[in-house]
């Protein structure tokens, strides 16, 4: 989880968040607006503002200061994917996933469940990537529309359903869990067995 610290009025904030998801790098908002619980979720690091203390909100949270990246505020949504995929790539292993048992993995944008590839759509594939790297946080219909689709759509739960069934003719079993007010994620059992 990558936090993004500022307030709810700092629109640059918004930016970066919807940049970093659509890479399919979880991320959450966090500040005096926004709260503070996804610091306790395992965090990789704070994207923070050059306009603010980031050794007082270290300290208040009890992080360590290399957790705290310091940003400037008019930097590209681009230019800050680019930045987290260089200072974390090995944390991120951002072009290659594998969990002991399923075999899941990404490479030259395809997805290997079972050692078979899903042949996934191009938002089937942006969404399973985006649910994996989550390890097993939900996300709502909203907030991977906003990652995976290039435009509105409302259609998350045909592609969820079809992600399933190609992983059923695969391996005899789901890959994302679905659960009501909550959300869509990886199944548990395939978290518990990531590397």
């Amino acid at each position: 989880m990558v936090a993004i610290y500022g307030q709810k009025s700092d629109g640059w904030i918004y930016d970066w968040r919807q940049a970093l998801l659509s890479a399919g790098i979880p991320c959450a908002l966090v500040g005096p607006s926004f709260g503070f619980a996804a610091l306790a979720d395992r965090l990789l690091f704070v994207l923070f503002s050059s306009n603010g203390d980031a050794s007082s909100i270290a300290f208040q949270k009890n992080l360590p200061l290399e957790k705290m990246l310091d940003i400037s505020p008019d930097t590209s949504p681009e230019a800050v994917v680019d930045f987290v995929k260089l200072c974390y790539f090995q944390k991120f292993k951002y072009d290659f996933e594998y969990a002991e048992g399923y075999g899941i993995r990404f490479t030259e944008k395809r997805a290997y469940f079972g050692g078979h590839e899903l042949h996934l759509t191009k938002t089937e594939y942006r969404i399973v990537r985006l649910l994996f790297h989550a390890r097993g946080e939900y996300f709502s219909h909203e907030e991977i529309v906003a990652a995976c689709f290039e435009r509105k759509e409302s259609t998350v739960t045909t592609h969820v359903s079809n992600i399933n069934q190609k992983a059923r003719y695969m391996t005899e079993m789901p890959l994302i869990e679905t659960r009501r007010y909550h959300g869509y994620r990886i199944l548990p059992s395939i978290v518990s067995s990531l590397n």
